[in-house]
C-alpha cells in the first residue's frame, strides 16, 4: 500500500514502471476538469474510471483485492475513508475471479485511510482494500486508475 500526493507519485516509478504513463496524464490534465466515465491512457496497461456516488459504507463490510492490476484511489471532490485489511484479518469470501480480476474478503479492518484531493492510494495485490466507507452524507467524485501489474 502506498499513500502520496498526486504530486509525488513520481517517486515510486522505480517500483511501478507503468505509473509513468498515469504521471503522464496527470500533466496534461487538471484533476478538476477530470469527467465522469471511461479514461484511456496507454492500451489496457493504464486506465481509469471516474465517478460520483454517496460513500454509505461501514468499514469492514467487505474487503476486495486485484491480482493483475494496481489500483490507485484518488477523491477528486469531497472526502472517503477506505478501510484495509489482510488475509491475517479476513476470510476469503468470493474466490478469484481472473476474468474480472477480483476475489472478495469478510473480517476486520487494520487501518483507515483518509482520501482528500490530491491524496492517492495505491493498493498491491496483498492490500485488501474497501472503498466507499462513510465521512458525511455529500456526494464524492472519484477517480479509480487500473495500472498493469505486468
Amino acid at each position: 500500500m502506498i499513500i502520496s500526493h498526486v504530486d509525488h507519485l513520481s517517486s515510486y516509478v522505480g517500483a511501478i514502471p507503468n505509473l509513468k504513463y498515469l504521471i503522464d496524464y496527470f500533466n496534461t490534465v487538471s484533476l478538476k476538469d477530470i469527467e465522469e466515465g471511461s479514461i484511456a491512457i496507454f492500451d489496457d496497461k493504464v486506465f481509469g474510471n471516474c465517478f460520483t456516488y454517496l460513500a454509505d459504507g461501514t468499514a469492514g463490510d467487505f474487503f476486495e483485492t486485484h491480482c493483475k492490476y494496481l489500483d490507485v484511489h484518488m477523491v477528486l471532490e469531497n472526502t472517503e475513508n477506505m478501510a484495509v485489511s489482510t488475509t491475517k484479518s479476513t476470510q476469503l469470501t468470493k474466490a478469484y475471479d481472473e476474468e474480472k480480476d477480483i476475489a472478495f474478503y469478510a473480517g476486520d479492518y487494520e487501518q483507515i485511510v483518509r482520501l482528500t484531493p490530491g491524496i492517492c492510494l495505491i493498493t498491491l495485490p496483498e492490500d485488501l482494500h474497501q472503498p466507499k466507507v462513510r465521512v458525511n452524507d455529500l456526494p464524492v467524485k472519484k477517480v479509480v486508475f487500473k495500472i498493469s501489474i505486468n
